[in-house]
């Protein structure tokens, strides 16, 4: 669970471009086309939403998008989002930071790999890192 207290959430003012704030509210809310939701509307078992962008069948999770798919390191790199030594503790921290800088490059991250993602999907290159 990454909310612990209802309260207002700060990200909703300190990301000022509505693009990224949508973006990080999407992915905090599961409104997202990843596997780990968009198999719920076809039935697909939960252990069998696989990322088709990884090679090692892992589920397509919040955790594994933000963390641990490879084909995302380079903006993982890019935009701060630390991966080495991934831990459930360390992707709640990400998405529950209070720090505006934080927050801005969570969101940039979450847009551009979305577009990566998307982009790989519409060019058919999945498994390809």
């Amino acid at each position: 669970k990454v909310k612990k207290d209802f309260e207002f959430e700060n990200y909703l003012v300190n990301i000022k471009n509505p693009v990224l704030r949508k973006q990080m509210s999407s992915f905090r809310l599961s409104t997202h086309c990843l596997a780990i939701e968009t198999g719920r509307y076809t039935n697909i078992p939960r252990e069998n939403r696989y990322c088709l962008l990884c090679t090692n069948k892992q589920m397509e999770t919040e955790y594994h998008f933000l963390l641990t798919s490879p084909k995302y390191n380079n903006l993982r790199t890019q935009f701060h989002i630390s991966s080495s030594w991934p831990s459930l503790h360390k992707f709640i921290r990400i998405i529950s930071s209070k720090s505006k800088s934080v927050q801005i490059n969570t969101a940039k991250y979450l847009k551009m790999a979305f577009e990566l993602r998307k982009l790989c999907f519409e060019q058919n290159t999945i498994h390809e890192q």
